[in-house]
């Protein structure tokens, strides 16, 4: 799969489904990050029963945002996460972040549920990011997104990381924001069935940023 994941990384619009007011739940945090952390673009918060997340007017359906979406960050049960997925294709998102798990890394109906999800992905074009991982990271000033449920940000530098393990990834920033490292751009894995981290490897080839890779 050779499309761009700008949508993904670089990203004017992001709708959180599975967005919740419940302080310290994964729905919460990754709004909380967006907004704290001084995204540039704008924040789709979606959940049929708020009116509000983090004082942001939520949606009740993907359907109902009023604005075309770039990339939606997926954190909802995972036996919503494919019926989701296709609201997703049907209003025309480009990219997806799904940290739902429940899927492959669990063996048994998982391996089937990633089979059908990564059929969907492939038939609508989209790239998808995970299941089971931990969101994506733009450190550029010009994005500021911090799309994942790590409650911190690096200083902006010119080395990209990959991560499979999102305690790995955690960990990578933690370190990385004390002791004053540079990160352009972060992706936490998962599963990896559609995006991969020689998908990450391209992109960042051909991205303008002077950037070293980090895997």
């Amino acid at each position: 799969m050779s499309q761009s994941l700008d949508p993904i990384l670089k990203p004017s619009t992001v709708a959180v489904i599975g967005a919740s007011r419940t302080p310290h739940s994964i729905g919460h945090q990754v709004v909380a990050n967006l907004v704290e952390y001084g995204f540039t673009g704008a924040v789709y918060p979606v959940n049929p029963k708020a009116r509000a997340i983090n004082a942001i007017r939520a949606y009740p359906t993907l359907g109902e945002v009023p604005d075309q979406v770039d990339m939606a960050v997926i954190v909802v049960p995972r036996d919503r996460v494919i019926p989701v997925v296709q609201d997703c294709a049907d209003h025309g998102v480009k990219g997806v972040v799904v940290i739902s798990a429940g899927f492959k890394e669990m063996g048994g109906d998982g391996v089937g549920r990633e089979a059908k999800l990564l059929e969907l992905i492939r038939r609508s074009g989209m790239r998808m990011v995970g299941p089971n991982c931990m969101g994506v990271l733009n450190a550029d000033p010009a994005f500021s997104m911090n799309a994942t449920f790590a409650p911190l940000m690096p200083p902006f530098g010119r080395v990209g990381f990959v991560s499979q393990s999102g305690a790995m990834g955690l960990s990578v920033l933690d370190y990385a924001k004390e002791y004053g490292i540079g990160i352009s751009q972060f992706v936490s894995m998962g599963n990896k069935p559609d995006v991969s981290g020689n998908d990450v490897l391209l992109q960042w080839e051909h991205d303008p940023t002077d950037r070293k890779s980090v895997v």
